[in-house]
């Protein structure tokens, strides 16, 4: 009887009471911890796809300077081009799989922070979803921002009171110091001056080479 008594109980309740929603665009958008975060991942990354990107072209760069010499191209510098692309190419994957697993880790101790935030809250709060199906936005890109208001979000904006709890989490910024100062995998870049190839004349443009010092590497 008592069982009974229970479940009957339990199932008059009705479902728990809406009180909000949020999103993970949105609080991002508004939280200085996690904004700031965001803002230092993106950075990094950048600094080495810009890394990646210089040393694509000089590698294109050298290979078709050796190309132009067809036959007559010396073998060493054959094998240290081939040498360079798997370097880099190995260090592309590195870089990749460091980055992943910073997004990953970053997800992770955010998505803790908003669920701790959520506890204190008088109610349910609900995970606003966009329509399309997209991913939470990986710190390390530029993912342009979406729009505010989610028109399938019908309950209370939550996502500002939450910045403030999630900002004001010392576990949350630990984390995120930790995960900000991790070292990033370098991409080699060689620095030594590589010697003339090829035999006859050689010549340069004095116009050209002021610009191209203007202007930097």
């Amino acid at each position: 009887m008592l069982g009974w008594f229970l479940a009957a109980a339990w199932g008059g309740a009705g479902p728990p009471v809406v009180v909000g929603h949020w999103h993970p665009y949105d609080l991002a958008r508004v939280s200085k911890q996690l904004g700031g975060c965001e803002r230092a991942l993106r950075g990094r990354h950048r600094a080495r796809e810009e890394d990646v990107e210089r040393m694509v072209a000089a590698l294109d760069q050298y290979r078709e300077a050796l190309d132009l010499l067809g036959p007559t191209a010396p073998a060493a510098e054959r094998q240290r081009l081939e040498g360079l692309q798997t370097t880099l190419h190995r260090e592309q994957a590195v870089l990749q799989a460091f980055a992943d697993r910073v997004t990953e880790d970053y997800d992770a101790v955010f998505v803790a922070a908003v669920q701790r935030a959520i506890a204190d809250v008088d109610g349910e709060v609900e995970e606003c979803r966009r329509q399309e199906l997209e991913p939470m936005r990986p710190p390390t890109d530029g993912t342009v921002e979406p729009p505010a208001r989610r028109p399938q979000c019908e309950s209370k904006d939550l996502n500002g009171v939450l910045a403030g709890v999630v900002d004001a989490d010392r576990v949350l910024a630990t984390a995120l110091d930790e995960i900000v100062g991790r070292e990033w995998p370098t991409i080699t870049i060689p620095a030594e001056p590589q010697a003339p190839i090829g035999r006859g004349e050689r010549w340069l443009r004095v116009r050209d080479l002021m610009s191209a010092a203007a202007n930097g590497p």
